[in-house]
């Protein structure tokens, strides 16, 4: 456990609450306070310096402010590691000699799938027409029927198109859900190890996310009706096909017992489906299950095209007006170069073949990793885009990651998608997509291979 660090502030002539951030700015240089160190809470902070609590926040705040600690509703407050940022979802620009293998991208298309739209586009006058004022969603017939047949080929029910919302891509998606069902001070549901952006949403809006315990086959139903019971969430946040990091799939049946705890309850269900889309089999979801409580988030950005920034959320009849004035709120309306693209891709393409290939090149990569760290995976998905990886009992999961990026591979530590900091496992990402070729991923998982063998150095440590 840290050693309870209190910020010295006797003798500054600054405001107390700039003080406060100031000491711990000199904590940080002087070595006294590293990478990961809890800081008191706010009220302990307040009375061991004899402050207000709001004075205190507000000392925290600019330290935050400041790229120094990060503030989670639920965990605490942490010093951050030196480059890193409050809230970083870790979308960094990579080196040229850096194997980035952090990121959870779509496998590259082929460039005709890319091409064509844009040239069909330049070639539709119609479109052009569509693209030159601001078209309510609701009346963008093309964008509906796209929308359709992208649900139809990942597996989902389709539904009244009145249910669908455009977004701009499936964070954004996460986003107009969760500003639509909570409230500052709210409570969510999610795993235990969970996407960061849910977490990084949480923090924005102040929607504190807990952790429900899992087992093989995702969370444990008595583990959230106790947890329901505890916290009274508004919502439960799952990744039923292919979760981050983990990369486990929900069978049918956990999903109908998970299914009975939230109708019974009356709490949402927002599921988030953008690397699901990639099961190689598996249609079991909850918004084919009870598509009256769920909010299913969906993109592209997995599966085909990352950079192209179209979403959607599908959500039932008495949320859709609250959801769509949510998100024109905040874009006013889906921007049309973008829509008008997604339109041509998905209306034009036969999406099960152009699906199957992309699925086809991510178990081919599959192959490729478990024939290089097959010692070392427990869990082998291959339609996911990542890898879960155990570590060897002699490597903690920070170090594991320090290393690797001593020789030039960036992986993610289990904390990157950890709720709770009082639970952290041994284990790393890796991802397989993205735009490596073939030859930097064997090299990539060779590195990661050899580094796996070896003891870990002091200077990890």
């Amino acid at each position: 456990m840290d050693k309870i660090w209190i910020p010295d502030i006797t003798g500054s002539h600054l405001p107390a609450y700039k003080a406060i951030a100031e000491s711990i700015t000199q904590g940080i240089k002087s070595g006294i306070l590293q990478p990961g160190h809890q800081l008191p809470t706010h009220r302990a902070l307040a009375e061991l310096l004899g402050l207000s609590i709001g004075t205190i926040t507000r000392g925290y705040a600019e330290a935050e402010r400041l790229q120094l600690i990060q503030s989670t509703v639920g965990s605490g407050t942490f010093v951050l590691s030196k480059g890193q940022k409050s809230g970083d979802l870790g979308i960094d620009a990579p080196s040229a000699d850096i194997l980035d293998m952090s990121l959870s991208v779509a496998l590259p298309l082929e460039a005709r799938y890319i091409t064509k739209p844009y040239f069909d586009l330049a070639a539709d006058l119609n479109a052009l027409a569509r693209m030159s004022r601001y078209q309510p969603e609701i009346s963008h017939e093309h964008l509906r029927a796209a929308h359709e047949k992208w649900l139809a080929a990942i597996g989902v029910n389709l539904c009244e198109t009145q249910h669908i919302c455009t977004t701009v891509g499936g964070q954004h998606a996460l986003y107009a859900a969760l500003s639509s069902v909570c409230e500052a001070g709210d409570t969510i549901l999610s795993d235990q190890l969970t996407y960061p952006g849910l977490l990084a949403i949480g923090r924005r809006l102040n929607i504190k996310v807990v952790g429900i315990e899992s087992d093989q086959f995702g969370m444990v139903p008595d583990a959230l009706a106790l947890a329901i019971q505890r916290y009274m969430p508004k919502a439960v946040y799952l990744m039923t096909r292919l979760s981050t990091p983990t990369c486990m799939s929900m069978p049918q049946s956990r999903i109908d017992t998970i299914a009975k705890i939230v109708q019974e309850k009356s709490v949402w269900m927002i599921e988030d489906d953008v690397q699901g889309c990639l099961h190689p089999t598996s249609n079991a979801l909850f918004i084919n299950t009870v598509p009256h409580s769920t909010l299913l988030v969906s993109s592209l950005s997995k599966a085909l095209l990352g950079g192209l920034r179209i979403g959607l959320l599908y959500v039932p009849e008495r949320l859709s007006r609250s959801v769509r004035n949510t998100v024109t709120t905040q874009i006013l309306v889906p921007p049309m170069l973008t829509s008008e693209l997604y339109t041509q891709l998905m209306l034009d393409n036969d999406l099960h073949a152009l699906m199957a290939k992309q699925k086809q090149k991510l178990a081919e990569r599959h192959r490729i990793a478990h024939t290089i760290l097959g010692d070392y995976l427990s869990e082998h998905t291959a339609g996911s885009l990542n890898i879960w990886l155990t570590l060897p009992a002699h490597w903690r999961p920070e170090s594991f990651v320090k290393a690797m990026k001593e020789e030039g591979v960036i992986i993610k530590s289990a904390a990157s998608f950890c709720t709770s900091r009082t639970y952290v496992p041994a284990a790393v990402r890796i991802s397989l997509g993205g735009t490596l070729s073939d030859t930097q991923l064997i090299q990539g998982l060779t590195k990661i291979k050899a580094i796996l063998n070896t003891e870990a150095h002091e200077s990890f440590v």
